[in-house]
């Protein structure tokens, strides 16, 4: 009920911040995407990029057009906070700021540092759980600038390059994961999206859309490669008051002529690439390029970032138990007296593939298949067995479990010990 509620509100502020504000996020930097996350989680990824243009493809998507002989370019920096609040509802925040370039034949090239269109929103999962499972987000999202406004002015008299063209991004979207192939390590996975954008200033309202394929490792998973790639684009509905005699006067202040900002009814097809590298559970690294293939009055660019991702936070905990687990465990796994030959703790657990992480590994004596015994302390303080893992995956000094039994519904807190069977067949 309370989160209904808060949504509601959510939604009467989104729709009201978007039709009395009048400022403006680029398209083609910032394409749509998903931004749900896990509940308990806080991500920060720090994105340094770098895109440049010296062409448009003009009102018919026909041949470029040069910039006479100039080009237009920038190096940015993105800041994006991600945070699941519940199991269903998540909210980010994408800082942005930037140096802009001119450079012009015949005049001098011009340089402004500046914060440019931020973004603020909220993503709500109606449908599905976790990954790798298939799952359907509703996301709201508004994108409004940090610069002053006589940054994104008509004035001809104006000559100091443009953080924004004056106009503000509301965005409602739909996006779709679909698991393709589940291994023991990655999942494989393509990831729809498609939405409706609306701009105040005037500017011609559009229907943002993405295709992505890609795989991932899963939880628990050492150092891995990870990739995707797809298209992504958007629409214009055409409804732009403007029209294609006062386009070449309205998209030359501040950006040299680029269409990155300030282009009539843009319409763009962009292919995006991403290669990265999971360092551990909670960092990751990545490069992604994304290069425009075809469209209407939007410049000919390349953008290419890096980014640094970190996660903080344990989004485990779940008192239902495992679909593997057995009505009477006592009875069978656990029934009689057990001997025991290593005890470890328990680091890190994710109820989204039933797995945990123990301080022990492969220096220890572990190996793949071992079964251990998850221990907690019972109302009269004494230890008792709760569930049983086998291990999944091995490193140096610690070890994946998947949990295949448990013995009573409970928590598995970070923390629990857990106990290895000297008879391994278990």
């Amino acid at each position: 009920m309370e989160a209904s509620l808060f949504m509601k509100r959510f939604i009467c502020f989104f729709y009201l911040f978007c039709f009395f504000q009048e400022v403006r996020s680029d398209f083609v930097l910032h394409p749509l995407e998903d931004f749900y996350t896990d509940p308990q989680i806080l991500k920060l990824r720090v994105q340094p990029g770098y895109y440049t243009t010296a062409s448009n493809f003009g009102p018919a998507g026909g041949p470029t057009v040069s910039l006479n002989g100039g080009g237009y370019t920038r190096y940015q920096l993105d800041a994006v906070f991600q945070y699941g609040l519940t199991q269903n509802l998540s909210f980010f925040f994408r800082l942005v700021s930037s140096v802009v370039s001119l450079s012009q034949s015949m005049a001098v090239n011009q340089s402004f540092f500046g914060m440019n269109d931020q973004s603020l929103g909220m993503s709500y999962r109606f449908i599905g759980g976790r990954s790798p499972s298939f799952s359907m987000d509703f996301q709201l999202q508004a994108d409004f600038p940090a610069y002053g406004s006589s940054y994104a002015s008509t004035n001809y008299n104006i000559q100091t390059p443009s953080l924004g063209d004056g106009s503000l991004d509301g965005t409602g979207a739909l996006f779709m994961t679909i698991p393709l192939e589940k291994s023991e390590n990655t999942y494989f996975y393509s990831r729809l999206g498609g939405g409706y954008t609306y701009r105040t200033g005037g500017f011609s309202s559009a229907l943002p859309w993405v295709v992505l394929f890609g795989y991932t490792p899963r939880d628990f998973v050492g150092s891995h490669f990870f990739s995707q790639m797809g298209f992504q684009g958007f629409y214009s509905l055409k409804t732009d008051l403007d029209n294609n005699i006062n386009a070449p006067l309205r998209v030359s202040y501040g950006t040299g002529g680029s269409y990155i900002g300030g282009g009539v009814n843009p319409t763009m097809v962009q292919l995006r690439s991403q290669f990265g590298y999971r360092l551990n559970l909670d960092q990751e690294i990545s490069f992604t390029w994304m290069q425009v293939l075809w469209g209407q009055d939007v410049p000919v660019g390349f953008y290419g970032f890096f980014g640094f991702q970190m996660r903080f936070g344990n989004s485990v905990h779940s008192k239902s138990p495992s679909a593997t687990s057995v009505a009477e465990p006592q009875e069978a796994s656990n029934a009689g007296f057990l001997n025991y030959n290593l005890e470890a703790k328990v680091l890190r657990i994710s109820d989204r593939l039933n797995l945990l992480k123990i301080d022990k590994g492969k220096e220890n004596g572990v190996i793949v298949g071992d079964v251990f015994d998850i221990f907690q302390k019972n109302a009269a303080e004494q230890e008792e067995a709760v569930a049983r893992a086998r291990v999944s995956h091995l490193k140096d000094q610690e070890a994946a479990l998947k949990i295949v039994e448990y013995y009573r519904e409970t928590w598995i807190e970070e923390g629990s010990i857990v106990k290895r069977l000297i008879d391994r067949s278990e």
